[in-house]
């Protein structure tokens, strides 16, 4: 009996190390992380988990990180997440890639607007987000109730030099 407890000890231990969760924190809470290390990580993580599943804990993961005011910045973020797609679509297939950045956006797409536009512009400067939403309305693929949302809470949001960047590429012809 006590050798049975030992075994499912460790293999539960195991599948916390190597969980979405897990692998995301390591990826994104290392002091310094490079392709070498985001691989090891991939490899380290449970086969069975979707790319889906692991880029929505991957997201909670970022979202947590970013709100706690940690020294990630954007540009390292962007870093890390360009060479993990990378790295696990290698590791796992092409497709895996584009899997993981849709469950990242979708974890993204579940929060609340408010807390969705607060973390958009810790990764994004003004200029950055009034040209996204300007590409977004011009493909004709927003919701407008949200739209209109989303430049609501912008405006609550930024400062007034802020607001005026944001509107200049907003409004760029």
């Amino acid at each position: 009996m006590a050798v049975l407890s030992a075994v499912a000890l460790m293999a539960c231990s195991a599948r916390l190390e190597n969980d979405g969760s897990a692998v995301s924190a390591r990826i994104i809470k290392s002091q310094v992380m490079d392709s070498v290390g985001i691989a090891q990580a991939v490899s380290s993580l449970d086969t069975l988990i979707t790319p889906e599943i692991f880029g929505r804990d991957f997201g909670k993961v970022t979202v947590e990180v970013l709100e706690s005011d940690t020294v990630i910045d954007a540009v390292q973020l962007n870093r890390r997440v360009s060479l993990l797609r990378s790295v696990y679509a290698q590791q796992r297939g092409g497709g895996y890639g584009k899997r993981f950045a849709e469950g990242v956006q979708s974890y993204i797409d579940g929060l609340p607007i408010e807390r969705r536009m607060r973390l958009y512009i810790r990764i994004a400067t003004p200029k950055q987000m009034g040209t996204a939403l300007r590409i977004d309305l011009m493909r004709g693929k927003t919701d407008t109730a949200l739209f209109a949302e989303q430049l609501r809470q912008l405006k609550l949001i930024y400062s007034a030099e802020e607001w005026t960047q944001f509107e200049e590429y907003y409004n760029r012809k």
